[in-house]
């Protein structure tokens, strides 16, 4: 396709997809490279970043990175992109930073506020309760964003209401080990420990990571 259409990126980027797809990092990076002389864009710069990330090529990745932003700081996409591999990696402070980016483009952006929402309790950024009820206002219904404001407020001390809230996000994904032993501390906060064992038992039998099983297990060995 290159030979026929050698000013057409889709060739180029159909080359890259399948040296990723077999984990050939050089090859793939040397194609998005390619292709990126010919569409500028951020799926393309993505996919780039990704490949040198992936083939180990950290400082080749961070120079690119820096030179892509610099030309395109309030990149949404990138942006966003970014700040999910930090947030994969623990890097909290890079994924604040990016996820801010994100909003500055798209301040109506619930993922990116419920991430952020996250982010900032873990850091311990007083901001943190702030982004997640504007993430509920955005998104009502998801249970993600249910258990991120209902965790955080159980954290900070209002484990009532946070109870309430991640009881609902529990209703909503009842096969969300996560959800629901985030729900099982909450109970146990408030006092209601027979409450907190059935969802312990629950948990146990729900296919999971084992460090969710092993923590349940043990809460459920403490009532």
């Amino acid at each position: 396709m290159q030979k026929r259409f050698p000013k057409r990126a889709v060739g180029y980027m159909m080359e890259g997809d399948v040296y990723a797809a077999q984990k050939k990092w050089p090859e793939a990076e040397r194609a998005y490279r390619e292709t990126l002389k010919h569409e500028n864009t951020a799926v393309v710069a993505m996919r780039l970043h990704a490949s040198m990330v992936e083939g180990g090529k950290k400082n080749e990745a961070n120079a690119f990175e820096t030179s892509w932003l610099k030309q395109s700081p309030q990149d949404a996409a990138f942006n966003m992109y970014l700040a999910d591999l930090s947030l994969r990696g623990k890097d909290y402070a890079g994924a604040a930073r990016h996820y801010k980016a994100v909003l500055i483009e798209q301040p109506n952006n619930a993922i990116a506020l419920n991430n952020l929402a996250y982010v900032a309790g873990e850091t311990g950024d007083p901001n943190a309760i702030k982004y997640a009820e504007q993430a509920l206002a955005l998104a009502p219904d998801s249970p993600a964003v249910q258990d991120t404001l209902g965790w955080l407020l159980v954290q900070k001390g209002d484990a009532k209401r946070g109870t309430e809230i991640l009881r609902k996000a529990a209703e909503l994904a009842p096969n969300s080990a996560e959800i629901r032993l985030h729900l099982a501390k909450a109970l146990i906060k408030t006092g209601d420990r027979n409450s907190a064992r059935s969802e312990l038992e629950a948990i146990v039998k729900l296919p999971q990571q084992a460090a969710t099983r092993e923590e349940a297990e043990k809460l459920l060995a403490t009532l």
